[in-house]
């Protein structure tokens, strides 16, 4: 695991993260009274799902970093590795939901 892996993610997930924030903001300024609606409380849940699960990723990545000049740390890289591909597995379909929820505005 490089630096730059490590950077891009933190560049691309942390502006996704807050663009879907920004987002949720500019929709309530746009229209105050979708706090209300259950799409945008939905969609906002959403959003801190994602993060929570984005946190961790930062410790395993830079746990695969400090791991990978090391011999014989090949079964520890695997397991995180493991559970690095299982938080970004989690994550993106709640993404792809938030946006879905922000374009289409679903009434439930």
């Amino acid at each position: 695991m490089s630096k730059e892996t490590v950077r891009a993610d933190w560049i691309f997930t942390g502006s996704a993260v807050l663009g879907l924030l920004g987002s949720a903001m500019g929709m309530l300024v746009i229209n105050p009274a979708w706090i209300e609606q259950t799409w945008l409380q939905l969609a906002a849940g959403l959003t801190l799902a994602v993060f929570l699960l984005w946190l961790p990723v930062i410790y395993l990545q830079y746990q695969l970093r400090a791991h990978a000049n090391q011999e014989n740390s090949h079964s520890q890289i695997r397991g995180i590795m493991r559970i690095w591909c299982l938080l970004g597995a989690l994550a993106f379909p709640l993404t792809i939901a938030i946006v879905y929820l922000m374009v289409s505005k679903p009434s439930f």
